[in-house]
């Protein structure tokens, strides 16, 4: 459509160049770095549109925020293609990387750490909802349960609340996943939200304000090889029928070199009849991340080293899945389905399984409020470090 004022009878504009805000500028300009990228002989990863890899370089971008890693060996590589898509685009070159979307990173070249910390971000929540001059909170929720509104939240109250829920996800899905099951709990009550539920999420700021320094850390090789812990480990674990509705808590998590990069706290779809078919639900959706991150290592060239495997502290679980002769009895058709899909990958080698016990599941986090000694174990479990001593005042 034509402006207000500009409007010529039968007559349409047609679009040269596409500009911020309109619906098919995304697409435009993801087509427009396919190209200028595969130009630059990079490969797409399939599973990912925004990563492209090279010859001991990756480059992943975000709208217009990209960052190029590469070998030390391939330093004149990367530079190189920094010159390249200078020449297509007019870019800002901010050397070696200190933010990315909000997050920010650290590395410690000698001890081969890396952190990622989004203490910036979670200040600015705290206030805009003027929050900073709270007393210090040590767990993201109490371990009451959080019940249905039964009154009629106002349209004011209701915007406020959405408002501070939606704040905190960017946090819950970039960086802490020690709040995830906080606030996929509290976003259930988006629509009629009463007191009880403004004070917890409020609660919630709180946390993430007291613990802002908090960082995911990466370590190296050689540190994980020193330990118990695998290059690359997953977790999956359900909490059955503690909802309301009667349907179960479920999660799941990804660490890499420690520190976790995928994770998932969410309220199962459908009711299940016991522990054992919740956790084959929650087992099966973690093993389809599972699929999807053997091919992204595949397609980015990376080699954890071992087989992949996911944890389940349920031994029924584990033992239905494992067993040639057992036999899953349900009358859930989702659930036999689940059941016979993960049965089949971990026969076919696809998908190992292994039982640990839940005093060392680090998915239990991700299913349940947890007291302050759980928390703090469910931290250690998350590796998860203070690094305020490292950033700049």
């Amino acid at each position: 459509m034509m402006p207000e004022g500009f409007q010529l009878p039968h007559k349409c504009w047609k679009l040269i160049k596409a500009l911020y805000g309109l619906r098919i500028s995304p697409k435009l300009w993801k087509q427009e770095a396919t190209r200028v990228f595969i130009a630059s002989e990079l490969k797409p990863v399939p599973e990912d549109p925004c990563v492209f890899v090279g010859d001991g370089i990756i480059i992943w971008f975000y709208v217009d925020n990209i960052l190029i890693a590469n070998f030390p060996s391939k330093r004149n590589a990367a530079e190189k293609l920094e010159g390249e898509l200078e020449k297509q685009w007019e870019l800002t070159d901010h050397g070696d990387a200190a933010w990315f979307l909000g997050i920010r990173l650290l590395r410690d070249r000698r001890r081969r750490r890396l952190w990622l910390c989004q203490d910036y971000y979670i200040q600015s929540i705290a206030m805009r909802y003027h929050l900073t001059t709270r007393s210090p909170v040590y767990t993201p929720l109490t371990t009451e349960e959080l019940r249905k509104y039964e009154g009629t939240a106002s349209a004011q109250d209701t915007k406020l609340y959405q408002g501070n829920v939606g704040s905190v996800q960017y946090a819950t899905t970039a960086t802490r996943p020690d709040a995830a099951f906080a606030a996929s709990k509290l976003s259930q009550f988006l629509t009629n939200p009463g007191p009880e539920h403004h004070r917890a999420i409020d609660r919630l700021i709180c946390y993430l304000l007291t613990t802002c320094y908090h960082a995911i850390t990466y370590c190296g090789a050689e540190e994980i090889s020193r330990t118990v812990l695998k290059s690359v480990e997953f977790a999956s674990d359900a909490a059955y029928g503690d909802m309301s509705d009667r349907r179960s808590s479920a999660g799941y998590i990804i660490q890499v070199y420690g520190g976790p990069v995928d994770w998932k706290a969410v309220k199962q779809p459908t009711v299940t009849t016991s522990t054992t078919e919740a956790e084959l639900v929650a087992l099966a959706d973690s093993g389809k991340s599972l699929q999807w991150w053997k091919c992204f290592m595949q397609g980015i060239g990376f080699d954890p080293g071992h087989r992949l495997s996911t944890r389940c502290d349920n031994k029924q679980t584990v033992n239905l899945m494992s067993s040639e002769d057992a036999k899953i009895t349900t009358k859930l058709r989702h659930v036999d389905i689940n059941g016979h899909w993960i049965r089949q990958e971990v026969k076919g080698g696809r998908i190992d399984l292994e039982w640990t016990p839940t005093g060392k599941m680090v998915a239990d986090g991700l299913t349940k409020a947890l007291t302050r000694p759980k928390h703090e174990e469910f931290l250690t479990m998350l590796r998860r470090e203070n690094v305020k001593d490292l950033i700049d005042p």
